[in-house]
């Protein structure tokens, strides 16, 4: 349980992130049209809307993360389709912890979408049809991209439960950055941060920074949550239960590497104006998110 100092040092790591990043704490309205509209191509996709497995208690988070993320996208299909698989993406996150039963049906996942076999699961038969709609939306190279780290992101959750109780050897230097880096759906998070116009080779050498931008920044504003939740499977809790240091302590340093990558992107990206307000615009609209996502708790922050 977090102490009442604790909470004030988070806030505080916090405010300073957001300060150097120039960032307002606002929660943004929610997009009742695009909301409205994704249940309207799910229905019309035939995936089912009615119970706890379906898509529809995560389309809203899935239209708070479009509606902050790619406002600055011009296709409302590619948004559409983005806020079902942000869904899709939330339910395979939560599996471990609010359906537990549905743990075997994740083993069998990449296994069934390789073999097109259906995943007896309608979250996850819906996922796979998401998938292989990618090309529909996004060229060639990057569909690839985004389908493969999504394989990944769902075996990444099994890494994650199957971990969980593992003691972390001060040996193993390199093992939280490689248990982060295979959280692969982060990847196509990121490869979506550009829209289809936008050339591949305008943004992909600042893709390794991005990356590890966009998982250290999640790790910052989910940190408040996960405390309070006492899990301990974060890159923050396992750097620290390596380098035997705080909690705390790691917290602050990985805000100093936040806004260090922050500025090589920018840096990479100068020579595309459009990919460096893509990426400006993806930064801002990523705060906005976990703000307007009561799961973050950061209004109990101050901030």
């Amino acid at each position: 349980m977090l102490d009442s100092q604790s909470i004030q040092t988070i806030s505080a790591i916090v405010r300073l992130l957001l300060k150097e990043q120039n960032i307002s704490y606002r929660v943004p309205p929610f997009d009742d049209k695009l909301f409205q509209e994704s249940i309207d191509e799910a229905v019309r996709r035939g995936y089912p809307m009615s119970d706890d497995h379906s898509l529809r208690r995560y389309l809203q988070d899935g239209v708070n993360y479009v509606a902050t993320t790619a406002r600055h996208y011009t296709h409302r299909p590619t948004q559409v389709w983005m806020v079902l698989y942000t869904a899709a993406a939330f339910y395979v996150d939560d599996v471990p912890f609010r359906f537990p039963s549905e743990i075997p049906k994740l083993y069998l996942f990449n296994d069934r979408f390789v073999k097109r076999q259906e995943q007896e699961n309608v979250v996850l038969d819906s996922l796979a049809d998401i998938i292989c709609g990618a090309p529909d939306f996004f060229r060639p190279i990057l569909s690839n991209l985004i389908t493969t780290s999504t394989l990944d992101f769902v075996t990444s959750t099994l890494v994650d439960l199957e971990t969980a109780s593992m003691q972390i050897s001060s040996a193993a230097r390199q093992y939280p950055t490689y248990q982060r880096s295979l959280s692969g759906g982060a990847e196509a998070f990121v490869f979506m941060a550009f829209p289809p116009e936008v050339p591949l080779t305008m943004y992909i050498q600042a893709l390794p920074e991005a990356l590890q931008f966009i998982n250290e920044l999640n790790d910052v504003l989910s940190f408040y949550k996960e405390e309070l939740a006492g899990e301990n499977r974060n890159q923050i809790s396992i750097m620290a239960a390596r380098n035997k240091e705080s909690k705390l302590e790691i917290l602050r340093r990985v805000v100093d590497s936040i806004l260090d990558l922050y500025k090589t992107i920018m840096e990479v990206l100068e020579g595309s104006p459009e990919a460096s307000d893509a990426f400006r615009q993806f930064t801002v609209g990523f705060y906005h998110f976990h703000f307007a996502v009561q799961r973050y708790k950061l209004e109990d922050l101050d901030l």
